[in-house]
C-alpha cells in the first residue's frame, strides 16, 4: 500500500454566474446578473448588460445548464430549447450543443423523460464568449434562473473552472 500524506493539489479557479432570466429565443444571449467565486481566485469577468465572458488566458472549461418553465396554460405536449458557448472573438460556436427538453421540466423532472445532453460545455481560453440560445420549441419558454417558481427542478448556472 502506498502512503500519502496529503491529497494532490491542483491550480484551479471556479466561477459560478447565475441569475439568468428571459424569453429563450433563437440568437438570445443568456446574460447572467450575479456571480460567485466558488474556488480560488478567478480572473474571469462578465458583463451583465451584453452576456460577454471575458476568459483569462489560462485553459477553461465551460459548463453550462439552463432550466426553463413554460408560461402557457395548459403546456404543450413536447417542448425543447438548444443552447451552445460562442466565441465572441472569432464569430463561432464552440464545444458541445445541449438540448433541454421535456413536456415541463420545472414540474415533471422525476416523471418525464429529459434528454442527456442537457449541458453544454466547450474548453476555451483568452477570449470573449457568450451563451447563446440556438433554437427553440415555442416562444414561451422562460429561463428559470431564480428558482422561484413554486416547483422547480433546478436553476441556470454557467460554471467557468481555470486551470
Amino acid at each position: 500500500m502506498t502512503y500519502r500524506d496529503s491529497p494532490t493539489q491542483a491550480d484551479m479557479n471556479i466561477k459560478i454566474l447565475y441569475s439568468c432570466s428571459g424569453t429563450a429565443s433563437a440568437g438570445f444571449v443568456v446574460k447572467a446578473q450575479s456571480s460567485s467565486d466558488e474556488m480560488g481566485s478567478p480572473s474571469t469577468t462578465f458583463n451583465t448588460t451584453t452576456g460577454v465572458i471575458t476568459l483569462p488566458d489560462r485553459p477553461c472549461v465551460l459548463n453550462a445548464g439552463l432550466m426553463y418553465y413554460d408560461n402557457t396554460s395548459p403546456s404543450p405536449s413536447y417542448q425543447y430549447f438548444d443552447y451552445q458557448w460562442y466565441d465572441e472573438t472569432n464569430s463561432q460556436y464552440i464545444g458541445s450543443k445541449a438540448r433541454l427538453r421535456g413536456w415541463g421540466p420545472d414540474f415533471y423532472y422525476n416523471y418525464e423523460t429529459l434528454s442527456c445532453d442537457e449541458q453544454a460545455i466547450a474548453i476555451a481560453q483568452n477570449i470573449n464568449v457568450s451563451l447563446r440560445i440556438i433554437a427553440v420549441s415555442h416562444a414561451s419558454l422562460i429561463i428559470d434562473g431564480t428558482g422561484s417558481q413554486a416547483i422547480y427542478a433546478g436553476k441556470s448556472r454557467l460554471i467557468i473552472y481555470e486551470f
